[in-house]
């Protein structure tokens, strides 16, 4: 496990330094304390997930220009990835936004799509893998984890996480893709995966929407045309609020719900473990120095 918590830290380190996030923290952290307490436990943790959305929609940027909502979008992806890595802590399962230093070849050759010879996975906005066997891993860089887990690709359960801060305009592409990448049928000029991978050859293959939304919650119903285009989604439909029945769950049910093998006794139990064995978590995680 030290090498999967080291690559975490190198990667947390990493994100931490982009600007929309780097940015925001100084605003988010008094509502995250704020919600944590002063001696936080693990339901505490686990509850956070409750009050994403207000955390992030604490600090707003007004305006719909494209910059705009491209900083606003790639803000609520770190925050996100932050807290899942939070929950995930202590497990063999990393989450790591779409990027070339991070996320092994192999799990991209898995998640590529190619539509008319132009391949893409620009939609792979959060990526979350688990590394099966982890004891074994003998060379403590990307490659050797590349090598890791392409001798052990039919263990490894891989979900896509896509990351929305407007759920009206954006809810029918998650529902595109998830069709696309767990269709049974064949798709005209449509392929997924590269040399001779894909979703198929991995143990569990999921797709996922995280929502803040920026449009009032109350205003979505379980009718509502946004909320049935992702009601079926494999890897669930998730906000930064409380779970809403038929209409989504909170973020925190996400890693227990796709990830259940990896919280002996749940997810809370596990939280609570991870802060009695590891005192300096929490203070790593709410100062953003792994």
């Amino acid at each position: 496990m030290d090498y999967i918590e080291s690559y975490k830290r190198e990667y947390l380190n990493k994100l931490s330094t982009v600007k929309s996030f780097e940015k925001s923290w100084d605003e988010w952290i008094p509502t995250i304390i704020n919600e944590l307490s002063e001696n936080p436990t693990g339901q505490d943790i686990f509850d956070l997930g409750d009050s994403l959305s207000d955390v992030f929609q604490g600090k707003i940027v007004k305006g719909r220009s494209q910059s705009t909502l491209s900083g606003a979008g790639a803000a609520w992806e770190c925050l996100v990835t932050w807290y899942l890595n939070f929950i995930f802590w202590g497990t063999p399962v990393i989450v790591v936004k779409n990027s070339k230093k991070f996320i092994p070849q192999i799990i991209s050759n898995c998640t590529t799509v190619t539509i008319a010879n132009n391949s893409t996975n620009t939609e792979s906005d959060v990526v979350v893998f688990s590394v099966p066997d982890y004891a074994s891993i003998y060379q403590s860089d990307l490659d050797g984890l590349d090598e890791h887990l392409a001798e052990r690709l039919s263990k490894v359960d891989l979900t896509i996480v896509q990351c929305k801060t407007n759920w009206n305009d954006n809810s029918q592409i998650p529902m595109l893709w998830d069709l696309i990448y767990n269709s049974e049928s064949r798709l005209a000029n449509v392929s997924v995966g590269v040399q001779g991978v894909s979703p198929t050859s991995v143990n569990k293959f999921k797709y996922a929407f995280v929502t803040v939304p920026s449009n009032k919650p109350e205003k979505l119903k379980p009718t509502s045309i946004h909320v049935s285009r992702v009601k079926n989604l494999t890897g669930g439909n998730y906000w930064g609020h409380k779970s809403k029945a038929d209409v989504a769950s909170s973020i925190n049910e996400l890693p227990g719900r796709n990830y259940p093998s990896f919280f002996e006794g749940g997810v809370v139990k596990h939280l609570n473990n991870q802060l009695d064995n590891n005192p300096d978590m929490l203070h790593e995680f709410l100062s953003l120095k792994w």
